[in-house]
């Protein structure tokens, strides 16, 4: 996320990192990615930039919306 910021950079786009080969279950993934996303937009409350999720199941984007609302990170489906 730093190098996203340092860059300047609008827009980035993430699949669940970590999760399944990485060892993380789907829920902490998507948990671990939202808090790092609220820590960005905590530190720089004015930039302007969209975050998107890559995901192909629907419940899948439902859990990345639950983590969203979790850490209180604004999200749009």
């Amino acid at each position: 996320m730093t190098s996203f910021m340092e860059r300047d950079e609008k827009t980035i786009a993430f699949p669940l990192l970590g999760a399944g080969h990485g060892g993380l279950s789907e829920t902490e993934s998507a948990s671990t990615m939202m808090k790092a996303i609220r820590e960005m937009v905590e530190a720089h409350p004015r930039a302007e930039r969209r975050v998107l999720f890559a995901v192909m199941q629907p419940r899948l984007a439902r859990l990345v919306e639950n983590a969203a609302a979790h850490h209180h990170v604004p999200f749009v489906t």
